[in-house]
């Protein structure tokens, strides 16, 4: 086996080796990936365990100061140096671009809640109705949807984090369960573990908290299926660590959602320090020449005019009679402007952002919700993206996990609610961010209906204007059967109508 004593203090390329290539031997190869590091954490040795983990704490590091405009390349700017005086301080002008490349991708993908509905049948769906109903409130509870907005924000400006489920006891003793997104930014180092097969296997964090002496204790807990180990050292400067608790895990699952993908400014790095640049040394022109500079000759120049020193400047020319003329700077702005503007547009095109600038959204004037979902298009497709490439199977998961809990630990004694919460099957679809006017809504919805390509339900469902679907669609067949008994009625009233006159 992978998890004997022999085996430990061989390369863990060793343990991918035997198996990388079998096909037949995938549960060996997750098992035996495992076990070996269940070893290393029964043996107490840490950094051995650690060192099987992935860790991209340095990228993450590299992105979170591309995010913060304080920590960008044209900060470091020098100054220039002035003989017999004091340096020049050159201007030093970064932008938040990738906030906002970041916040519009992050509106697209979860500006509004994520529409959950259930899948089954109809008559297991009446059957399942409350059950979806106490699911959905529980979601509520825990902050789901505002977890999932605070993940994707996150993981777009570095690169990662991870969504962590744990119970946690309360003042008065009791417990209940909490979702903490955990991040490099906050402190936390993130530590996944996957097989060849893309399986998550475990998962570890590695933070810092202050103790009762006022020094630093330095953590690291693994998360697996069935197990959750916490370690701490002692001292700092060493590789002794204390196991300070091992227990089950309630859950049954790994409580751990790791979302992984690019920052929202993928690719356009290097033009937005451009930009910077141009935006910096546009200003030192301005510091230079922007004030008026008046010229005139020693004949006419007396202590009446400023200082040469003080903000309207003067040149005193001796050399030439009778001179009184002000200098005006070489007029680039527009060479300026045509940089600053093309650098802009490409920096929204490479990363797929939506203009949202003041006289943009002005530009467009009064539109319906499909005008604006065409004119932002790009955004669109950036969701899309995102997407399918991460964060509908991360969804997937995070949605069935929560499932996880409340039927092994929430629901544990209630066999009837576990049933149902097991049957059921939930479907999630992303939310337009652009709610256009009921009108633009109700038009689309009808049109469908009309034609026959939308049932009841389906258009309860993709009304934004109603809140409770379920009622909402009950009102509107108990208002079909009432309107077919006043349609049955008259009809059998005209008919009696007739017979009698005949």
């Amino acid at each position: 086996m992978f998890g004997d004593a022999a085996e430990l203090d061989k390369p863990i390329e060793e343990v991918y080796a035997r198996t990388q290539n079998d096909e037949q031997n995938t549960v060996i190869a997750g098992e035996g990936l495992l076990s070996t590091l269940e070893s290393y954490l029964d043996a107490g040795d840490v950094e051995k365990a650690r060192k099987m983990f992935a860790c991209h704490k340095d990228e993450a590091m590299e992105a979170i100061a591309q995010y913060n405009p304080d920590k960008h390349k044209i900060t470091d700017r020098l100054d220039k140096k002035r003989l017999n005086q004091e340096d020049f301080e050159t201007s030093k002008l970064p932008r938040a671009i990738q906030r906002g490349a970041n916040q519009v991708g992050t509106f697209f993908m979860f500006g509004n809640p994520i529409n959950l509905t259930l899948g089954n049948k109809p008559d297991e769906a009446e059957e399942l109705a409350d059950a979806f109903e106490k699911y959905k409130d529980y979601l509520d509870s825990i902050y789901f949807h505002e977890s999932l907005y605070e993940a994707r924000q996150i993981t777009g400006a570095e690169r990662e984090c991870a969504k962590l489920y744990s119970l946690v006891k309360d003042e008065d003793g009791k417990v209940e369960v909490v979702c903490q997104v955990k991040s490099n930014g906050k402190n936390d180092t993130l530590y996944p573990l996957f097989n060849q097969y893309g399986k998550l296997m475990a998962f570890a964090f590695g933070y810092v908290t202050r103790n009762l002496e006022n020094k630093f204790d330095e953590h690291f807990d693994v998360y697996t299926k069935k197990t959750i180990w916490k370690f701490k050292k002692p001292s700092a400067g060493t590789s002794v660590w204390n196991k300070e608790d091992k227990r089950e895990n309630e859950f049954g699952k790994i409580p751990v959602i790791y979302y992984s993908h690019e920052v929202d400014w993928e690719g356009s790095q290097r033009r937005i320090d451009k930009l910077e640049w141009v935006d910096s040394k546009h200003s030192d022109t301005v510091e230079y020449f922007g004030d008026p500079y008046l010229l005139i000759t020693a004949d006419i120049a007396d202590n009446r005019l400023a200082d040469a020193r003080e903000i309207g400047k003067v040149i005193v020319m001796d050399n030439e009679n009778g001179v009184f003329k002000y200098v005006a700077p070489p007029d680039c702005k527009d060479l300026v402007k045509d940089e600053q503007d093309a650098l802009k547009s490409s920096i929204e095109a490479d990363t797929l952002t939506p203009d949202w600038s003041y006289k943009s959204i002005m530009g467009l004037g009064t539109l319906s919700g499909e005008a604006m979902r065409r004119a932002n298009l790009p955004g669109y497709v950036k969701r899309t993206q995102f997407a399918v490439g991460v964060y509908n199977k991360l969804i997937r998961r995070d949605l069935n996990l929560v499932r996880d809990i409340l039927c092994n630990y929430v629901y544990l004694k209630d066999s009837e609610m576990v049933r149902k919460l097991k049957k059921m099957k939930i479907n999630f679809a992303y939310t337009d961010p652009f709610i256009g006017g009921i009108e633009d809504n109700s038009t689309e919805i009808a049109t469908l209906v009309g034609a026959g390509a939308m049932s009841i339900h389906a258009a309860v469902e993709a009304n934004r204007y109603i809140e409770d679907k379920q009622a909402e669609e009950e009102r509107i067949w108990e208002e079909r059967e009432r309107m077919a008994i006043i349609e049955a009625k008259a009809k059998a009233a005209a008919a009696q109508s007739i017979n009698t006159k005949e």
